[in-house]
């Protein structure tokens, strides 16, 4: 006969405290950073629009990275002027009257972006190019990517929606609004790896500020479906296959390949900033 476990998962409504750690710390050894979340009407940031944005300005310590302090915040809406659709009311609890008029602080926005070192979301590759377009002070932040820049399978975590990643953590949240993604976002990173001690920041910060290095292979045919699980893209004008990745990314890349096999030649034929990453078109 099996045995019965009861779990508990605690409630988390979105709203942090201003201090988030009690270690102190000297100036020396901190850092501004930026959590952003934000709703947009429509996808494509060329066309669409921004009708919700939310920041949140952190303290942290630099090394390991841990989140100290909320100093400051910005919770805003902008109107579209456009009509929404039942299904999107439903999707983001967002309704055409609560943007009625709302017109989002730019100025503001961009005072808590210039302060920050480097941008957190998560998933920094659809909101990056919209920041691009709206705030030109962005444009040369790092950016980081809770979604894609943790190695959540490696620690067992099978699944990487946000909601599924809190509950593993054993706490949940029931709003779709920006506002508490980026409360959420910083409540799990916050979290600490039980592998290497330090917080999920700490990893996430430290593969975002590796520059990008632009790979190529040209290998036998028999080995462009190794390369094709790796993600590399064939480039048509240069006749090669070809990636854009961070330095760990590589390294783990180059040992998955041998791993199974693989006798092409990885080549390292460019060497790009951080900043690049997840730029629209982009890395």
């Amino acid at each position: 006969m099996g045995h019965e476990k009861d779990i508990v998962i605690r409630y988390f409504d979105g709203k942090l405290p201003d201090q988030l750690s009690a270690e102190t710390v000297e100036d020396s050894a901190k850092a501004k950073v930026a959590v952003v979340a934000c709703e947009t009407k429509g996808t494509h940031p060329r066309y669409g629009k921004l009708v919700e944005l939310s920041i949140k300005l952190l303290e942290i310590r630099r090394d390991p990275a841990l989140a100290l302090k909320v100093l400051d915040s910005y919770d805003g809406f902008e109107d579209p002027e456009e009509e929404f659709s039942d299904a999107y009311v439903r999707k983001t609890g967002i309704t055409e009257e609560m943007l009625h008029d709302q017109k989002i602080d730019r100025e503001k926005a961009t005072a808590l972006f210039e302060q920050a070192e480097v941008i957190l979301c998560y998933n920094a590759g659809n909101i990056r190019p919209f920041l691009d377009r709206e705030f030109p002070c962005v444009k040369d932040k790092v950016f980081a990517c809770c979604r894609n820049q943790i190695d959540w399978p490696a620690k067992d975590f099978e699944c990487r929606v946000l909601g599924h990643l809190t509950m593993e953590h054993g706490w949940w949240y029931d709003s779709l609004r920006a506002n508490v993604e980026s409360s959420v976002v910083t409540q799990l990173l916050n979290e600490v790896d039980e592998d290497s001690g330090n917080t999920y920041m700490d990893e996430l910060i430290k593969r975002a500020e590796e520059p990008l290095i632009v790979v190529q292979a040209d290998v036998a045919p028999r080995d462009r479906r190794l390369l094709k699980k790796e993600r590399f893209f064939w480039d048509r004008d240069k006749g090669v296959w070809q990636r854009c990745m961070g330095t760990s990314t590589l390294a783990r890349v180059k040992s998955s390949l041998a791993a199974k096999g693989f006798e092409g030649e990885l080549e390292e034929v460019e060497t790009l900033p951080a900043s690049d990453r997840f730029k629209l078109g982009g890395f």
